[in-house]
């Protein structure tokens, strides 16, 4: 991808009228199209490569299941359980907040060698996850950053840099 075809500025939108804090304001990717294209036949490239390796428990950010699939497996394994005499279950929840702007490129990358894909496409992802984004708000755009954590918002390798 030609440098600054991949770019993406994130505009800031309020989520109330009145932000108090900049908790109260969401951000908004703008992608330019050449590089949605791209990015389209690099992720089923990718995901072609990878997908027979994917632990068979994975159900978030899969084609053909969600998360209320695991909802119901997850209940189907409580029930069968509980079903049996002197059983205890203990379960635990945790919520990864801001999962998506905290992801380590460096563990990406390394996932991605260790599922087998090929050395340019791992390339290619590395160079997708930084040096691609910058803010603006209101008059002002900062400069495209060196990015060290964080997937792009709004774009399909994202979400497949989680598995």
């Amino acid at each position: 991808m030609p440098r600054g075809l991949e770019n993406i500025i994130c505009y800031t939108h309020p989520q109330d009228p009145n932000p108090q804090s900049l908790s109260g304001l969401r951000p908004v990717a703008v992608t330019p199209i050449p590089s949605l294209i791209c990015e389209d036949l690099v992720f089923e490239w990718a995901y072609n490569k990878i997908s027979n390796s994917l632990d068979i428990q994975q159900f978030g950010n899969i084609r053909a299941t969600s998360t209320s699939y695991y909802l119901m497996s997850f209940l189907d394994f409580i029930h069968s359980h509980l079903d049996k005499r002197n059983t205890s279950l203990a379960v635990a929840f945790v919520h990864f907040r801001k999962g998506f702007d905290l992801v380590d490129h460096t563990v990406v990358i390394n996932k991605a060698i260790k599922l087998g894909l090929p050395p340019h496409l791992t390339e290619w992802l590395a160079d997708f996850l930084t040096e691609r984004q910058a803010a603006r708000y209101q008059n002002y755009t900062s400069s495209f950053q060196q990015l060290i954590c964080g997937v792009p918002q709004g774009t399909k390798m994202g979400p497949l840099s989680f598995l």
